[in-house]
């Protein structure tokens, strides 16, 4: 939340937020403890994007989901594959 707020200049409340996935790094072989990703997703209605507000960062773009599978979007790898999986999550619930 905080986040956001800081980078889009938009305020959501905790109910505005559905746990989606977590992903573990296990990083002992490194001596390190383990490093947890956790994933959330947010609905916007279409009304609400032109509250949108850059504070940081160079640019604000909706992307496609074959945008965004097809690897058009540079993304950090566990990024990408959250995203993989929230695209084909009803394919995956079958």
């Amino acid at each position: 939340m905080r986040e956001l707020h800081e980078e889009l200049a938009i305020v959501l409340e905790t109910a505005n937020f559905r746990y989606f996935t977590r992903f573990e790094f296990d990083l002992s072989f490194a001596g390190r403890a383990p490093i947890w990703r956790y994933f959330y997703e947010i609905e916007l209605a279409a009304s609400r994007l032109a509250d949108l507000r850059l504070q940081e960062g160079s640019a604000v773009q909706l992307f496609s989901a074959d945008e965004i599978l097809t690897a058009t979007v540079p993304l950090a790898p566990y990024d990408s594959f959250a995203l993989w999986f929230h695209i084909n999550r009803d394919r995956l619930r079958a």
